[in-house]
């Protein structure tokens, strides 16, 4: 007996179902880049955050504005000290995890100077990542919030955890004795995080980046660089970017 009734296919149900999903975590996490820029209203940020598993762009907003790398920059100090046999294993991790810029700045010497940042960017894929125009000074490399994206996507393609295991769970006090545990070390808490931060001043502006790996098996990569005027408060503008990262990581089960 006819019903008038048409019986949708299974698999067209299953589809239609994923792209409702699809769209709704798209909207949920468009909302996020918004609050997140709200979280921190004197900063100008450059946000991104990839899932690995899915191969798939969760928030992107002003990806591609370049900002001083600072301390970020030693991601690739270390992966070409360890490339190019100018610097140990061991000494690295202290860099990474430390921030230590002592050790920074000889493996950017031994490896050429601004030589590393050409070598990545080509190795790498990065798209607006530059030297800086004074050799000496390493932490003025310009890098933009997808490159750090592009960055970790390499490293973790190439197997190189020499680099990333280091990050795991960075202590809090930096070698220089800066608090470091602004942005996804506080907002993460004791979930899965691997970061490299950055940070600051004041030439001219105050600037503050948290990135790194989020969540088991480091599914997510987050960048969010930041940078307001040199007046604002440290510890306020810390707190700011904490605030804008929690908004961002919140939906990703870390």
């Amino acid at each position: 007996m006819r019903t008038g009734i048409r019986t949708v296919p299974l698999w067209l149900a299953a589809v239609a179902a994923l792209a409702c999903v699809f769209v709704l975590v798209r909207g949920l996490f468009a909302d996020a880049a918004s609050a997140a820029r709200q979280a921190a209203p004197q900063a100008t940020l450059g946000i991104e955050v990839y899932d690995r598993a899915t191969d798939r762009i969760l928030v992107a907003a002003n990806q591609d504005q370049a900002f001083p790398a600072e301390s970020v920059v030693k991601l690739l100090i270390g992966y070409d000290a360890l490339a190019h046999g100018t610097g140990s294993a061991a000494r690295v991790a202290q860099m990474l995890s430390r921030s230590d810029d002592g050790i920074a700045g000889t493996l950017w010497v031994a490896g050429g100077g601004p030589k590393i940042v050409t070598r990545s960017v080509a190795l790498m894929g990065l798209q607006h990542t530059t030297p800086p125009s004074d050799p000496a000074r390493w932490g003025d490399t310009a890098i933009t919030a997808d490159d750090v994206v592009r960055i970790y996507k390499f490293l973790e393609s190439a197997g190189q955890q020499a680099v990333i295991t280091p990050l795991y769970h960075a202590p809090a006090l930096a070698a220089d004795g800066f608090d470091q545990s602004f942005g996804i070390p506080t907002a993460v808490g004791a979930g899965q995080w691997w970061v490299k931060q950055g940070w600051g001043c004041c030439r001219p502006d105050r600037v503050l980046h948290t990135t790194g790996l989020v969540g088991t098996g480091q599914r997510y990569v987050v960048a969010i660089l930041s940078s307001a005027p040199s007046s604002a408060n440290a510890a306020g503008a810390a707190a700011a970017v904490t605030a804008a990262t929690r908004v961002l990581t919140q939906n990703l089960g870390a």
